[in-house]
């Protein structure tokens, strides 16, 4: 009986001391292992970005990182530089514009072009101007002409002036840097005119600055030799064949190269009609008042069409063909130019959609 009790309390015991083990063991806090090396960092993959098989600049052998500073473009850091073009240079970099490179930003140049670049920016070389010409001075619209400079000091800068000799010619604040012995080729001069041209250099001291000047012609004549003057025309003027007959309220004119007849008003209105005429078709013998005329063929069908002698009246003499031209005023532009009987040139305005267009006759043009 003793021993029963006795093994009884022993148990109890036992099973007592291992719940305060256990409480123990929850209570206190886990030993974290000693470890000279931080844990793992976390790598996300950011998005494939499609430019990188292009801006591979940084990728690049003997290629080394620049930072651009104000007034640097490409040209003048690769001035000299056999290694790429400037072309090729924007497009490893991904850069917008070869001429407004971000201040601050770095690129990868070819190390040979950015060592030889700083040294010549940080010469401190004083600015002087050796030479600056055009050639040729005398041009026509469509002609290029090249400008060519040879000087000393850090940077040159080629830009237009205004064609007044009277007011200055300065340089623009975004006109961009070239190196100091170079050129340039302008085209698509769109007036005539007088145009001048200004060149800068920079360096150490003042700068050095000279103005050239070129005449431009038009490469082709207005009809009646004023058009939109002083813009030369884009296109020459193209021979045509034509008919005209007078009216007492205007006139007729049909054109071989659209087939098409205008009926020109008294009052600065024509309008276009389709010539339909098919020869054997009958015509009206309605008899006109003495010392006027009846119009024949595809006049006398229009004329029918707009009521007979109550719109323009009788002809007043008879149908004649001549030698005519057209010639648009632009390339956008709803005004051309007709060469009419006589020399006279028509500006003829047709309004799309409308059902009528405007003309004048383009006063001739002062010897």
């Amino acid at each position: 009986m003793f021993n029963r009790q006795v093994l009884k309390l022993v148990m109890l015991l036992i099973v007592a001391l291992f719940f305060v083990s256990t409480v123990a063991a929850q209570d206190a806090t886990p030993a974290v292992p000693f470890s000279d090396s931080p844990p793992p960092a976390v790598i996300t993959q950011l998005p494939s970005d499609a430019r990188a098989g292009t801006c591979s600049a940084y990728r690049l052998p003997n290629f080394a990182p620049y930072v651009v500073r104000p007034g640097d473009t490409l040209p003048l850091l690769l001035a000299g530089s056999k290694v790429l073009t400037v072309t090729q240079a924007a497009a490893l970099n991904c850069l917008d514009d070869p001429y407004a490179l971000p201040v601050g930003a770095i690129i990868f140049l070819p190390a040979s072009a950015d060592d030889s670049v700083s040294a010549a920016l940080d010469s401190g070389e004083p600015a002087a101007l050796l030479a600056f010409a055009a050639e040729p001075v005398e041009a026509r619209s469509g002609d290029a002409v090249t400008f060519s400079w040879v000087g000393t000091g850090d940077a040159a800068y080629f830009f237009p002036c205004p064609p007044d000799r009277d007011l200055e010619c300065l340089r623009p604040a975004n006109a961009p840097a070239l190196p100091v012995e170079g050129g340039a080729v302008v085209n698509g001069f769109a007036y005539a005119g007088v145009y001048r041209y200004g060149i800068e250099i920079v360096g150490a001291g003042d700068p050095a600055h000279r103005t050239v000047q070129i005449a431009v012609t038009c490469a082709q004549e207005w009809l009646g030799g004023r058009g939109a003057l002083p813009l030369c025309p884009e296109e020459p003027s193209r021979a045509i064949f034509a008919a005209w007959q007078p009216f007492e309220r205007g006139a007729m004119a049909w054109f071989s190269d659209t087939a098409q007849i205008y009926v020109f008003g008294d009052d600065g209105v024509f309008r276009i009609y389709s010539d339909t005429f098919v020869e054997g078709m009958p015509e009206s013998t309605l008899a006109p008042p003495s010392g006027l005329i009846a119009p024949v063929r595809g006049f006398r069908r229009v004329w029918d069409a707009l009521g007979g002698e109550t719109a323009l009246g009788w002809a007043t003499a008879q149908e004649q063909g001549f030698d005519s031209a057209r010639q648009p005023a632009g390339r956008v532009s709803y005004t051309s130019y007709l060469l009419m009987p006589g020399g006279v040139v028509y500006a003829v305005t047709e309004l799309p959609d409308a059902e009528q267009g405007y003309w004048s006759a383009v006063p001739a043009a002062q010897e």
